[in-house]
């Protein structure tokens, strides 16, 4: 029976196909027979296909198409999704590689678990091809933070390989095939907002091929689609996702809370493969502070806060009246760094909870 679905895709990927199907076929999952391999041949120039067709000779349940036209990724990733037979779908790009364990862990994962949706793990980052899992030097981790629906609306959260149940495409649809490098992204805030749930495993499963030809650093199209998918930060959007996480939203000074709880969050974002860097959403910082104040203008911590954002959009002179209102004499903190403002010392001001 098989429980899982690896989708390959190719496209001039001679170079890693032999790599990736050795990986797969070295699953604990795939001895077992629950494992089926799709291979998705995007019309390649290069010869992928005498691969794979010694690969099919050798073992069962890998299946082989190729289009008539060149495909974007997440158009090849449909098209597995529609071969698949399994309760569980995975996406096996060609130059990752697995723990042998990893596709069996992340399916016991969501069998032990109904109410989850999807999982993911963390990878180790590798600069050599087809270097296979077990002799990677463990170096670099990308370490992902348990899932956080709020979040993204931020960033991505579910690394290069998520596996998720079938039924999620009922729910949400397929990937949409107007992207061409942040489809993935795109799809989990859809995954988000329709209120599914994922589960972070904290363990490393696999790795990443880090390389300057890869769709997503090669040009300028990743940051491009990044802003289309930012168009999902609304304030009505952000609501919704910290209802399915459980926050109370009755009240005005609850609904404050929680978009001051996401100004925190956008002001101090860690990405897996910078942990050491701390980045700044200002856009989505100032639109929160901004609808807390719109919510509770008598509070001096959210009059602050905004003042902040302000003062980080560098809109400084019109931060200094919510800051003016933000001090307080009883906070030592927030006393010094508006006097250090006044006197243009340079000063990193400080978000405050409510």
């Amino acid at each position: 029976m098989i429980r899982v679905s690896a989708i390959v895709s190719l496209y001039n990927s001679l170079e890693f196909v032999e790599g990736c199907l050795q990986d797969l076929v070295e699953q604990t999952i795939f001895a077992r027979g629950e494992l089926e391999i799709l291979v998705i041949d995007s019309n390649s120039p290069q010869n992928e296909r005498e691969v794979v067709e010694r690969f099919q000779q050798r073992y069962p349940n890998i299946r082989y198409m190729r289009t008539s036209e060149r495909e974007t990724l997440y158009q090849a990733w449909n098209q597995g999704i529609e071969l698949a037979h399994g309760r569980y779908i995975t996406n096996a790009n060609s130059d990752d590689r697995h723990h042998p364990e990893c596709l069996d862990i992340l399916a016991w994962e969501l069998d032990s678990a109904p109410e989850i949706d999807l999982v993911y793990a963390d990878v180790f980052e590798s600069c050599k091809p087809n270097e296979a899992f077990v002799n990677n030097s463990g170096g670099r981790r990308y370490t992902y933070s348990p899932f956080f629906a709020p979040m993204s609306l931020l960033n991505y959260q579910f690394g290069c390989q998520p596996m998720w149940r079938e039924s999620v495409h009922g729910v949400i649809g397929r990937f949409s095939e107007s992207y061409r490098a942040a489809g993935d992204w795109e799809f989990c805030v859809r995954f988000s907002l329709a209120g599914l749930k994922a589960r972070h495993i904290p363990r490393v499963l696999g790795s990443f091929l880090q390389r300057e030809t890869s769709i997503s650093t090669r040009d300028d199209t990743s940051h491009r689609e990044q802003a289309d998918i930012y168009e999902n930060l609304t304030e009505e959007n952000i609501l919704t996702l910290y209802r399915y996480e459980g926050f109370p939203l009755d009240t005005p000074r609850d609904r404050a809370r929680a978009f001051t709880d996401f100004a925190h969050r956008a002001s101090s974002l860690v990405l897996p493969w910078e942990p050491a860097q701390t980045y700044l959403e200002p856009r989505a910082a100032l639109m929160c502070c901004l609808a807390a104040f719109n919510l509770d203008r008598e509070d001096p911590r959210v009059a602050w806060n905004l003042g902040v954002s302000l003062h980080r959009a560098s809109h400084r002179q019109e931060a200094v009246p919510f800051l003016q209102k933000g001090v307080y004499a009883n906070d030592p903190a927030i006393f010094d760094a508006i006097n250090a403002f006044r006197r243009g010392e340079p000063v990193e001001l400080p978000l405050v909870s409510l």
